[in-house]
């Protein structure tokens, strides 16, 4: 552990246009129906969560709420300060972005854009349980736990971020791209859609 904190100014709750998203989920109780209103101002949009620090080489694309056993891991990750933006489509996640600081895009318009921007490789699929996804340092990761997650369903920990995935439970594409053979952005992809490139 080091004295470094996380930003975890970004992390938001969100409502869509018609009202409250209910997104409780059963399998773990926790009821995350939102309280604000950025998805009404902007329904088609790219919101930062905040920034995490990677102090080791791999990183895991992992089950919030469960352990690292069936992660994807991607390795020869790039060290320092990563920042975590969550894709959103009239109050629906649909995406879950990563970028190291020296690899942040010019501009967050929308997933479906960050998703084609870039040359991602596919590197697997992330099985869901809890309805929540993480990237995460590897060495460091630690499951989130229902009663400290204060009902978020988007945030920054000391290590790494994480999103409700869109309509639920499910398996879900992970992408990276990268730099000098450094993965430098990792992208989760939790709802298909024709406008989202894939490979």
């Amino acid at each position: 552990m080091t004295d470094e904190q996380p930003d975890r100014t970004g992390g938001i709750d969100f409502k869509t246009q018609g009202g409250d998203v209910d997104i409780r989920d059963d399998a773990i109780g926790r009821d995350k129906t939102s309280s604000s209103t950025c998805c009404a101002a902007n329904p088609l949009a790219v919101y930062p969560l905040g920034t995490f620090q990677i102090h080791s080489n791999n990183i895991v694309v992992v089950d919030a709420f469960g352990s690292a056993e069936y992660a994807v891991t991607v390795q020869n990750a790039m060290q320092g300060a990563w920042h975590a933006y969550a894709g959103v489509e009239n109050g629906i996640h649909v995406a879950l972005f990563a970028y190291h600081s020296t690899a942040l895009p010019d501009a967050f318009p929308s997933a479906q854009q960050l998703l084609a921007e870039r040359a991602w490789l596919e590197v697997g699929a992330v099985p869901i349980d809890t309805a929540t996804c993480a990237i995460a340092e590897a060495v460091s990761y630690q499951p989130l736990v229902v009663e400290e997650s204060h009902h978020e369903i988007t945030g920054i920990r000391d290590a790494l971020c994480f999103s409700h995935t869109g309509y639920g439970d499910g398996g879900y594409a992970v992408f990276t791209d990268t730099q000098e053979g450094l993965a430098v952005a990792i992208a989760v992809q939790f709802v298909l859609s024709d406008a989202l490139m894939r490979s």
